[in-house]
């Protein structure tokens, strides 16, 4: 397969992803439908990303259009997360005082709900796809994915060196994972989720005996910062929350707080731990392509 065929393929199958939510996220309260849009979002930035326009153009104006779809569903998402699953290990079952907070929680979560539903039935996401769809079936504008990796030519010449330049990026956002700032943290994720749909777009061109333990190890990493990134969030949540309550709770919203706190401590314990397994995986592209 050629680099021009594959950026194609790959632009359709994220494109795919993200349709086949919409309808879900426009007509029903489904949380897993605003969770995998949200997700297609992401791997549809990624995809035009991925082998990095020389300059910008298109792709670029696409992607700023998209990341605007994934804050709407963003906001939803966090809420989502914070009301069915934070929630009920943050605040054990009959917390004196956190009933109003949790009624005030229950009414963002639906106000960012009806934001998303507004947002995928709106003109602006109309036009999205279908400038999605124009430009990834008329291969003439969709021009040369790079200036070093021309459409025509073959693709397994080029994908070690993509995928190495990923696990680059990573690396070097690292440093010792487990001592980041928040904001360098959340710089890590990012990229290993690029680095993540990166190696899933192009996996089929390597043994998937040698794929499995790499994405294994690295999953287990973007887990660790899942988990972390959710503990920040909740933080900022439980900060609106309290400036917006006619009555917050000051000892609940401490409890609340605590109980974050040593969350956040034992995951980055977690992510130290994992952190070195992935550092000592070979990765799967420098092995034997079938």
């Amino acid at each position: 397969m050629t680099v021009g065929q594959a950026y194609r393929r790959i632009l359709a199958n994220c494109l795919g992803h993200l349709r086949g939510n919409r309808g879900a996220v426009a007509n029903s309260d489904d949380i897993e439908a605003v969770h995998q849009m949200r997700v297609a979002g992401r791997r549809l930035r990624a995809a035009l990303a991925l082998f990095e326009p020389p300059d910008g153009g298109m792709a670029a104006e696409l992607s700023e259009e998209v990341r605007w779809l994934a804050l709407c569903l963003g906001n939803a998402r966090d809420w989502d997360v914070f009301v069915t699953e934070t929630w009920p290990w943050l605040v054990p079952a009959g917390t004196a005082g956190s009933e109003p907070l949790f009624r005030l929680a229950q009414e963002r979560q639906a106000a960012a709900r009806l934001a998303a539903r507004k947002a995928v039935r709106s003109r602006r996401y109309r036009a999205l796809i279908n400038r999605l769809e124009a430009w990834i079936a008329d291969e003439g504008s969709l021009g040369e994915p790079s200036e070093t990796l021309p459409r025509l030519s073959r693709l397994g010449d080029h994908s070690g060196k993509l995928l190495a330049k990923r696990l680059r990026r990573v690396l070097r956002r690292a440093g010792k994972p487990d001592k980041l700032t928040e904001n360098r943290r959340h710089a890590l994720r990012i990229s290993a989720k690029k680095l993540r749909y990166t190696a899933e777009f192009l996996s089929s061109l390597y043994p998937t005996t040698s794929v499995r333990p790499y994405l294994k190890q690295l999953s287990a990493v973007q887990d660790d910062l899942g988990v972390l990134n959710d503990g920040a969030v909740t933080h900022r949540l439980l900060g609106e929350l309290a400036g917006a309550a006619a009555t917050a709770d000051s000892a609940a919203l401490t409890q609340m707080g605590a109980a974050n706190a040593r969350r956040t401590k034992m995951q980055l314990r977690s992510l130290k731990k994992n952190w070195r397994r992935f550092e000592q995986t070979t990765p799967f592209w420098e092995s034997k392509k079938d």
